[in-house]
């Protein structure tokens, strides 16, 4: 759920005058191979560029210099024509948080911090920024197996692996995912966080109607369409503007029905337990009871 924030701080820089959603990749970044240069900020935020879903080789947590990431990204084969079709992308967010320092002079984090984030009111937001105590960090629980009952197809019990915040204090350094993932935050922030949205702050309401915009078909069923930084569908004839997120152990879901004023936030730190029939029943009757 890290995207909506980098996606936050695009439109911010597009208002102060500082990036354009039209203008293509090498007007930021030299080098761009000439497959790649028509790809747009505005197919970045919207999952279009033809891009991968993540890099290959890397697992979630790999140090890369953030130099040597952007080049090795912009050699990757593209998966579709720029703007053609939705893909998913981490790698693409992970452009846009480079562009977030090009045009800022900041730390893309940093500037996300100043300018969105403590503003708003999110104290407990943030990834290497981040700076609470670590006995509150939830640890993270996983079912993964080892050799031995992969191999006898056996299911694992779920162990902890650590807090979300363990790999940064045992290898410090520049990470892939920056931009893309790796936010921790609390109930209390995202609570925050939806009213910020709800009231239209930080941003102005054009910037808000772009970020909520069905710009991309995410299907072919066209059942769901991605904003910027948001996945935008329907559920029981509502609007629903959502997302989820997960590093493979924890895993969070983010509700909101502007129609009704309904914000409803999951999160757990053992995503192989995680209830999702329960959590269906509850959402569902949460919008009942909104919309009555």
């Amino acid at each position: 759920m890290t995207k909506q924030f980098t996606a936050t701080a695009i439109m911010l820089l597009v208002e102060q005058g500082k990036l354009s959603l039209s203008a293509t990749i090498d007007t930021y970044f030299p080098g761009v191979p000439a497959d790649k240069k028509n790809i747009t900020v505005h197919d970045l935020l919207t999952h279009s560029s033809g891009l991968p879903t993540n890099p290959p080789r890397l697992g979630v947590y790999d140090v890369i210099d953030n130099d040597v990431y952007t080049s090795q990204m912009f050699e990757q084969a593209l998966l579709a024509t720029p703007g053609e079709t939705y893909h998913y992308s981490n790698i693409g967010y992970g452009l846009l948080a480079r562009l977030i320092d090009i045009a800022s002079g900041q730390n893309w984090e940093a500037y996300i911090q100043q300018h969105i984030l403590l503003p708003a009111g999110l104290t407990e937001t943030g990834y290497r920024l981040l700076d609470v105590p670590q006995e509150r960090l939830a640890i993270n629980y996983g079912a993964d197996p080892n050799w031995l009952q992969r191999m006898l197809r056996l299911k694992a019990k779920s162990r902890s692996v650590g807090d979300s915040l363990q790999h940064l204090r045992e290898e410090p350094g520049e990470r892939w995912l920056e931009g893309s993932g790796g936010f921790l935050s609390t109930a209390q922030d995202m609570y925050a966080w939806f009213l910020i949205m709800h009231s239209e702050e930080v941003l102005s309401e054009q910037s808000w109607i772009q970020m909520f915009e069905q710009h991309v078909a995410g299907n072919a069923e066209q059942t769901f369409h991605y904003g910027y930084g948001w996945a935008i569908d329907n559920q029981n004839g509502m609007q629903r503007i959502n997302h989820t997120g997960s590093n493979g152990y924890s895993y969070a879901t983010f509700d909101y029905y502007p129609e009704i004023g309904l914000f409803i936030l999951t999160a757990s730190n053992d995503i192989d337990n995680y209830p999702y029939p329960l959590m269906r029943e509850l959402k569902e009757s949460m919008q009942q009871v909104a919309a009555d």
